[in-house]
């Protein structure tokens, strides 16, 4: 599991989760730092940038795989 871990790091990123429309809803983000900017006034530092994450749950460092276990059922469709 380490091995799809890092090949799947992102440097200076974390994943982070922000609330959907509902309580029950986390939506992942990337959250990734910028690097400060210079300028002829001087270096001006940039907040992180947050993007939507579709890197799935292989990237979150809580996720616990469990290939015994297989896939849960969502509703319809799977």
């Amino acid at each position: 599991m380490e091995n799809i871990r890092s090949f799947m790091s992102f440097p200076a990123s974390r994943k982070v989760y922000i609330e959907g429309s509902r309580k029950d809803v986390r939506v992942p983000m990337r959250e990734i730092v910028l690097s400060p900017t210079k300028t002829p006034q001087g270096t001006v530092e940039n907040e992180p940038v947050r993007v939507y994450d579709t890197t799935g749950p292989y990237t979150d460092p809580h996720f616990e795989p469990d290939v015994e276990r297989g896939r849960t059922r969502r509703g319809r469709g799977l």
